[in-house]
């Protein structure tokens, strides 16, 4: 990560979160290990709760051409023992990080409007 590399937090975002129903409390960041100074995105978390994936980053100003060859983007996941959630491990697929053993690619989407990100998801495109 970069030295000057600082997280972006509820109140320093550029973007605040905004809660349109009061059923929801406002964000928090998850703690260490999942949360540092990087770029941590697309989060899922399985319906049991104890198991969340999550695209990272360190630098999201190095070209998305050069993150992929850099050994340390990628998808990663993190399961939740005694409530706490232990240290990330990067998916690996195969030598192609982001095809599998069939050939399917997998991959992160992100839908913007109006200049805000309002949904990330990662998919999978079946090889035929």
């Amino acid at each position: 990560m970069p030295s000057n590399a600082i997280k972006v937090t509820p109140k320093t975002a550029v973007y605040p979160t905004v809660l349109h129903s009061s059923q929801w409390a406002i964000p928090v960041p998850v703690s260490a290990p999942i949360s540092s100074a990087g770029t941590e995105d697309s989060p899922f978390v399985t319906p049991d709760g104890n198991t969340l994936y999550f695209f990272f980053t360190p630098d999201v100003k190095v070209p998305a051409e050069k993150q992929l060859i850099d050994g340390t983007t990628g998808i990663y996941v993190s399961h939740r023992i005694d409530s706490a959630w232990q240290e990330p491990q990067r998916v690996v697929l195969n030598d192609d990080l982001s095809l599998d053993d069939e050939g399917n690619l997998y991959f992160a989407h992100h839908f913007f409007e109006n200049g805000q990100m309002i949904e990330a998801d990662i998919y999978v495109a079946e090889k035929r």
